[in-house]
């Protein structure tokens, strides 16, 4: 498969868990099927990988913060899983290191997720190029942070169905 660049069996009835697909792939579209367990870590190894849509799954477990290895990442879907936040330390949250590493990131969505965290201050400084962010029912206390007009390309932000504050 080292030619393929893009997979993107969606909405199929695939179950189980995700086969390791090889570093080379650009893009990867599994949604809307009925695979499981924890997100894979082959797809933290993907450096090219700058398409991910796990969306529509039954993926569990922690998310890894060794995602925001994967710099080149401009669409990142992990709705309707499953999965939660390590908050036990700075460096195992996923959120946090987001705003660090993934500058490229232009879609977002955690979307019907259980992840029962904060969404760290360090929110408002996600990437420039962010223009679509859902976080909707994800049972997070967000504090919607000032400097969130950083964002300055975003126009979609979906924040419905938490704990919402103005800082």
């Amino acid at each position: 498969m080292s030619r393929i660049t893009i997979i993107s069996p969606t909405q199929n009835q695939f179950s189980g868990t995700l086969p390791d697909i090889g570093l080379g792939v650009q893009e990867l579209y599994v949604g809307a099927n009925k695979l499981s367990g924890a997100i894979p870590k082959f797809i933290s190894n993907s450096s090219k990988l700058w398409g991910l849509d796990i969306g529509y799954n039954s993926f569990s477990g922690f998310i890894p913060s060794t995602l925001c290895a994967l710099t080149n990442l401009e669409i990142l879907k992990l709705h309707t899983n499953n999965l939660t936040i390590d908050t036990s330390t700075p460096e195992a949250n996923f959120v946090s290191c987001l705003a660090i590493n993934l500058t490229n990131l232009q879609t977002f969505t955690l979307t019907d997720n259980p992840l029962n965290a904060t969404l760290p201050v360090s929110f408002g400084n996600l990437s420039t190029s962010l223009s679509n962010l859902g976080i909707r029912n994800c049972s997070m206390m967000v504090n919607i942070p000032d400097d969130i007009d950083n964002l300055s390309s975003l126009i979609f932000l979906d924040l419905g169905n938490n704990q919402l504050s103005l800082l």
